[in-house]
Formats: C-alpha cells, sequence, structure tokens
C-alpha cells in the first residue's frame, strides 16, 4: 500500500509538471490562433463568420476566420507558417486588432515601450492598442521576436476578455 501511495504521488506530481511544463513553453502560430479564437467564441464577439479568405499552408478554421475578419495577417509571402513560433508581436498585434475589430473603447497616451525601436513597423499601432485596451497590463518591454507561452498568453485572454465584457474571468455563470 504504502509503495503504491508513493507511486500515486509522484504519478501527479509528474503530471503537474508536464502541465506546467506545456503552459511554460512558446507557443506556434496556429497554437496560439486557437487559444485567441477560443476566447472570442467563447465571449460570443466574433458571430458566424463565412471563411471567404484562407492560407495555403494552414487549414485551421480558426486561423482562416479571424483571417477572412482581418484579425491574423500572414507573412510577406501570403503563408500562414502555422508551425512555427509565434512572436510576442504577432501576438500582441492579433490582440489589438481584436480590441479594434470589437470596437473597445482605447485611449492612446504618450506611452513608450523601453523596446519600442524593435518593435516593427507593421505591428507598431496594434500593439500600443493592446497595451492601451489594458491588455498587457504594466510590462516596460515588448521583447518583441521573443517568443509567448500559454501562461501570457491566458493573462492576456482574461483581460480581453474583461475588456469586452465588463466582467473577471472566469465568470460564475458560464
Amino acid at each position: 500500500m504504502k509503495k503504491f501511495l508513493v507511486f500515486l504521488i509522484l504519478c501527479i506530481g509528474f503530471c503537474f509538471v508536464a502541465a506546467n511544463a506545456e503552459e511554460s513553453k512558446e507557443l506556434t502560430r496556429s497554437e496560439f490562433c486557437t487559444r485567441a479564437y477560443s476566447i472570442v467564441k467563447y465571449i460570443g464577439c466574433m458571430g458566424n463568420v463565412e471563411i471567404t479568405k484562407t492560407f495555403e499552408d494552414c487549414n485551421d478554421k480558426a486561423v482562416n476566420e479571424m483571417c477572412t475578419m482581418g484579425i491574423v495577417i500572414g507573412r510577406e509571402d501570403g503563408n500562414f507558417y502555422p508551425e512555427d513560433k509565434i512572436t510576442r508581436e504577432e501576438a500582441i498585434a492579433i490582440y489589438g486588432r481584436l480590441c479594434k475589430y470589437n470596437n473597445l473603447p482605447v485611449t492612446l497616451s504618450e506611452f513608450v515601450y523601453a523596446d519600442d525601436a524593435d518593435i516593427s513597423q507593421w505591428a507598431k499601432e496594434d500593439v500600443y492598442i493592446a497595451y492601451h485596451g489594458g491588455l498587457l497590463g504594466d510590462a516596460e518591454n515588448v521583447n518583441p521576436s521573443g517568443g509567448i507561452n500559454g501562461e501570457e498568453v491566458d493573462e492576456i485572454s482574461k483581460r480581453f476578455y474583461t475588456a469586452c465584457t465588463g466582467e473577471t474571468y472566469p465568470p460564475e455563470d458560464k
């Protein structure tokens, strides 16, 4: 019995460590879009989207719906590259576009990230919209070319939920 309990405790510990390791790993572009799409669908702020625009290298529904809406854009060559790691500026820019799509009130200020010069021109406006929409907390840097992990995306998603609904996530009645 004692060996069984030790074994059980080790298994539970291993599962906990594995789950935490999964959340702390950097996400692919497809994994990120699936998470962002899930919170948007959960909130119900997207409605039904007839897919009219797709990427040749990706047949993921979440990616293609958000592509049709102009939320997800591909790389310069028009492909999506679903298995590439998503950069922080790509992920944050998507949330900035979601803020615009949902007409969230955003008041821009003079705030500038310490690493503003490293943020790509194509992403800069959307990154600052996400910041001023309250999605990024009080970070001083974006680290635009760095990766983003599941824990970070979950925090941004919670803030996005609150910005859209005025409620704290998770809601008690859903």
